[in-house]
């Protein structure tokens, strides 16, 4: 509780919770994972009990080793530790896939700050759409590429609106958010959004150069190794 009434003092997490909320209206991608302040006081231990009886089974575990250990000593650890653990039952899932918002919305959140908070999206898609891979050279180029993306360039370098901009494609079980999210200051605020507008409707009605496109697979690849220099 006391995490989220900090939140309030985060205008950039404000922003989020109210973004999610209208992208997946009716949906429990809405829904912050930490809660609210009026669902977590209800939740009883009993609650606790039945949702770890219910979700933490063998056969819905991913389990990540990593270290100094060989695949052998690791199975006779599971065995030891995790041997007398049964599955069960994959629980039900009710919810259905989230609709896509079908007209624009503006949401205003008024608050006395002389920066203000941006985000602007849609329902994005899902991890195992068969363009995630495609989607993330795409997304590269417009704006998760930092100072090679098209966002930056145009929103920060040209005409200097903010100190950063970005997209994001949030891809989960079921479809996340594609978001662009940045801060600038109030009175430019219009100036910002027709200009993020305007690459989201380029990077749509135009095919990117061959330079952006060699550009973006090379940084992938070449990035790739380095996620197994850490742990994570």
């Amino acid at each position: 509780l006391g995490e989220i009434q900090s939140e309030q003092d985060a205008p950039d997490l404000i922003a989020g919770k109210a973004f999610n909320q209208i992208v997946f209206d009716g949906h429990p991608y809405r829904w912050p994972v930490n809660g609210t302040e009026t669902s977590l006081p209800t939740i009883t231990k009993a609650d606790l009990e039945q949702f770890y009886a219910r979700e933490y089974l063998p056969n819905r575990t991913i389990l990540a080793i990593v270290g100094d250990i060989t695949v052998e000593q690791a199975k006779s650890l599971l065995a030891t530790q995790f041997g007398a653990w049964k599955a069960g039952p994959q629980p039900a899932r009710t919810a259905g896939a989230p609709q896509p918002v079908d007209k624009s919305t503006v949401q205003l959140i008024d608050k006395d700050l002389s920066q203000a908070p941006i985000m602007l999206g849609h329902l994005g898609i899902s991890r195992t759409n068969p363009d995630f891979y495609a989607v993330t050279v795409m997304n590269y180029i417009l704006g998760a590429g930092g100072f090679s993306s098209r966002l930056m360039d145009s929103i920060r370098d040209n005409q200097g609106l903010a100190y950063g901009v970005g997209s994001a494609f949030d891809a989960r079980l079921m479809p996340g958010a594609f978001f662009v999210s940045l801060q600038t200051r109030n009175e430019t605020a219009n100036q910002a959004i027709a200009g993020v507008l305007k690459e989201l409707n380029g990077i749509r009605e135009a095919p990117v150069t061959d330079e952006e496109l060699a550009d973006a697979k090379a940084y992938i690849m070449g990035s790739f190794p380095l996620r197994f220099e850490t742990t994570a």
